[in-house]
């Protein structure tokens, strides 16, 4: 440590400084949360006095410091930013405050507690038995020391801390747009191959091929184990043979397609690499070798993790959840599986390579800056932090970049975008003509939530009509341009295809390709529900979307009323236990606004 700092405690420096609201003063209270391991603070929604036995709630003010009492070992501490002034927490949050701003930066306390031999001190110093019962009283908190340098050099580390705080949020974010986009990318790929591709059964593609092994008391055998969700193999120690004892294991090739029977309808499914050759899985992996005359096993394991292969797997897996939830091997040769020409399947294999390749390098990185804040607040607090050239250096190598692979945003120019909505339009008729549930509302609300899901701006002109937000012009025009591109012609309420039909994919990959993902789910969730849910729904995302546009403060019971206000129809038509139903079904699957258009009106 330098010879101009000192070390002080923390009570030299703040003051406990509670803002003690009474429960009954006010019928409810807006109310955060604290993050642990030094991730700040969320808002949890609102509370009434009448939900908690606390007789006092702690009000938050910008730039004090909170701390939960159980949790502050493990980071639950936290700085007030503006956003939370105002915001309630229960009485064992106790928040305190600067004594004097002339002697210490808030911001250079808040950095110094996100270590975490500030959190193990905290938890060695706690009262308690056993972890969940450790407890931080405000004395021990105070009773921390801290090396304090003067005011300009605290404020000095502050300012490259942020600086760099504020490139990894950036990269965090960019790299989330881009895997976003490559995943998109290869979606839209798949879906172009598949959508001419003939189906053959799985046995005649990739049949199973089991390689049962005669054990050896002395001899070890490594496992292979299979991560769910899509994630690829893992590594298990060597089991010897008496280990083993009586279960059966299969032996496993690079190149195999490795179905884990219990867990396919979670994803468990993943090819064998180079390094998980020879290795073995117990009676519970199924292992199916490719025809390499007919498919490719990447291809194919990309097809069983997309919506439409797990679909399939989970028709096959009857039963509960976990071990419950049994993949049959006479099930798993009995399903179709698509099988386009070999070559378009090579060139989609590469490319799956390439995001894989690219993804990897993420992987490494994410590491590498996970632990560069640590590395710098503990040079910070050494008085070590003279320079950050290296660190700059990994943060400009980590920023994602797309030479590896050519990604364009799908951009719908200004003179395209009202064709563009008619090739929605005429995708969603595609979709849904055979739905018994198909009305003209439902085709509407189907319209605006996609609209607004993929936030594209396709000739903004929704207002509010008794039924939800709906589109005069679009849905006045529609049938006649459906028949007009000769796709679709109506006839008593009912679609029929025309010559041109099948156009309509081509425009749809080339205007809406990059966001296959979220209307495929959207379709594939609204698929057979009734016209009463889809108003619902669409009212419901109206309501919300307009409260994020104007800014406005509100939860459940505020978009609730809000809802049921938009017209006396709503009222009549639904009730409060429906109306909850549509909205945890939104929230369940992330059907949820973002503020993406405009605010809804009634039209004058």
């Amino acid at each position: 440590m330098k010879d101009n700092w000192k070390e002080v405690k923390l009570l030299e420096i703040l003051k406990l400084n509670v803002d003690s609201v009474d429960v009954l003063s006010q019928p409810e209270f807006h109310f955060a949360g604290v993050y642990c391991f030094g991730n700040g603070l969320f808002e949890k929604g609102y509370i009434s006095g009448a939900e908690t036995t606390y007789k006092t709630y702690n009000r938050l003010h910008e730039n004090h410091i909170t701390i939960s009492k159980v949790k502050g070992w493990e980071g639950a501490i936290a700085l007030v930013t503006n956003e939370f002034e105002g915001m309630f927490l229960s009485p064992v949050y106790p928040t305190f405050n600067l004594i004097s701003e002339d002697i210490a930066d808030i911001k250079y306390i808040d950095l110094f507690l996100k270590q975490k031999h500030v959190w193990q001190k905290l938890l060695e110093n706690s009262k308690g038995i056993g972890a969940r019962r450790n407890s931080v009283s405000e004395k021990q908190f105070l009773n921390l020391s801290i090396p304090l340098p003067p005011l300009p050099e605290q404020q000095r580390i502050v300012s490259k801390i942020e600086g760099v705080t504020t490139k990894l949020d950036q990269i965090k974010k960019l790299r989330a747009e881009q895997e976003k986009e490559i995943n998109n990318l290869l979606f839209s790929k798949y879906t172009e191959l598949v959508k001419d591709a003939k189906w053959l059964l799985m046995k005649d593609v990739a049949p199973i091929i089991r390689r049962e092994v005669k054990l050896n008391e002395e001899q070890q055998y490594p496992e292979l184990g299979i991560r769910c969700f899509g994630k690829g193999t893992f590594h298990k120690p060597a089991l010897t043979g008496i280990e083993v004892g009586t279960k059966k294991i299969f032996q496993i090739k690079k190149g195999d397609l490795v179905f884990s029977n219990v867990f396919a309808w979670e994803g468990g499914i993943a090819v064998a690499k180079e390094e998980d050759n020879d290795r073995y899985g117990s009676h519970r992996f199924i292992s199916c070798v490719a025809n390499k005359e007919k498919a490719i096993e990447e291809f194919l394991c990309f097809h069983f993790l997309s919506q439409k292969g797990m679909e399939a797997i989970n028709a096959c897996s009857p039963g509960g959840a976990g071990r419950n939830k049994t993949l049959g091997l006479d099930k798993l040769m009995k399903i179709n599986v698509p099988v386009p020409n070999l070559e378009l399947q090579q060139e989609f294999v590469a490319l799956l390579e390439k995001v894989n390749t690219i993804k990897q390098h993420h992987t490494q990185t994410n590491q590498e800056l996970a632990e560069l804040l640590p590395s710098l607040l503990d040079k910070a607090f050494k008085g070590e932090l003279t320079n950050i050239e290296q660190e700059n250096s990994l943060l400009l190598a980590a920023e994602p970049t797309n030479n590896s692979l050519t990604l364009v945003k799908s951009i719908i120019p200004e003179n395209k975008k009202s064709f563009a909505k008619q090739v929605l339009g005429g995708k969603i008729v595609s979709l849904f003509r055979d739905d018994k549930h198909f009305t003209h509302i439902k085709f509407q609300k189907l319209q605006y939530i996609a609209e607004h899901l993929i936030e594209e701006d396709l000739h903004w002109n929704y207002y509010r009509q008794t039924a939800g937000p709906y589109d005069n012009k679009f849905m006045h025009s529609v049938v006649y341009n459906l028949s007009r591109n000769k796709w679709f012609e109506e006839n008593d309420y009912k679609f029929y295809p025309l010559a041109k039909a099948t156009e309509i994919d081509k425009y749809y990959q080339k205007y809406f390709g990059g966001k296959n993902e979220k209307l495929n789910q959207l379709f594939c969730l609204l698929k057979n529900a009734s016209e009463k849910f889809c108003e619902a729904v669409a009212t419901i995302y109206a309501v919300w979307n307009n409260h994020i546009i104007q800014k406005e403060q509100f939860n459940q019971e505020k978009i609730q009323s809000d809802f049921f206000a938009w017209s006396s129809r709503k009222e009549d038509l639904f009730t409060n236990e429906e109306f909850e139903l549509a909205l945890q079904w939104m929230q369940k699957n992330n059907i949820e606004p973002t503020g993406f258009g405009q605010v809804i009106k009634v039209k004058k």
